[in-house]
């Protein structure tokens, strides 16, 4: 239940990010707050899904190469 909710707290977070950029054209200030939001969300997922067992860190490294480009 709390990965599900994790996921969808996340996913609707997200997706109203996406329509602020493509909308309303908002791109620089969205930059950071979507940095937080996958931070937060994998940080939180790693514990919920396995730590170092679970497939959690195969997204890290991709987000972290994300956010410094």
């Amino acid at each position: 239940m709390v990965i599900f909710l994790l996921n969808f707290i996340s996913g609707t977070l997200l997706i109203g990010m996406y329509f602020l950029s493509r909308i309303r054209s908002i791109y620089y200030s969205l930059f950071w707050p979507f940095n937080f939001i996958i931070l937060g969300y994998l940080s939180s997922m790693w514990f919920f899904n396995g730590g170092s067992v679970g497939g959690n860190h195969y997204y890290f490294i991709p987000a972290l190469v994300i956010a410094t480009i």
